[in-house]
């Protein structure tokens, strides 16, 4: 196995879903072929360097409705929702986060309208 686990963090559920989610950190010793396993969950997977997501140039918030949440553009894709807040957490209590404008918010419809993901919110 080339991914060691670290910690298992409690569950929970995912707000917009009620969906039970597991997170657990691991350490990835060598790098190794991974794929989507499920295209209704993500439209690729990428080993992405921790400074390209401190990259104040690549964060964003991104709202909806009542809700906005720290985003991600990384190689036109957006990560956001659970995913974005979890690594936006990871790189605030490991004192990675470099200042970046998290007051200006981009609607979320128009951001993943012009990026590579192939989601669509209804």
């Amino acid at each position: 196995m080339s991914v060691t686990p670290l910690v298992a963090f409690p569950m929970l559920h995912i707000r917009a879903t009620g969906y039970p989610v597991h997170p657990v950190l691991g350490y990835w010793h060598r790098s190794s072929r991974v794929g989507v396993v499920s295209p209704n969950e993500a439209d690729s997977v990428a080993a992405i360097p921790i400074a390209e997501l401190a990259d104040p140039s690549n964060r964003l918030t991104v709202e909806f409705d009542r809700w906005s949440g720290p985003a991600f553009r990384i190689n036109d894709f957006i990560i956001w929702g659970f995913t974005g807040g979890l690594l936006d957490a990871m790189l605030y209590q490991a004192g990675w986060e470099q200042p970046w404008d998290s007051h200006k918010h981009y609607d979320l419809y128009d951001t993943l309208a012009r990026s590579r993901n192939n989601e669509r919110l209804t």
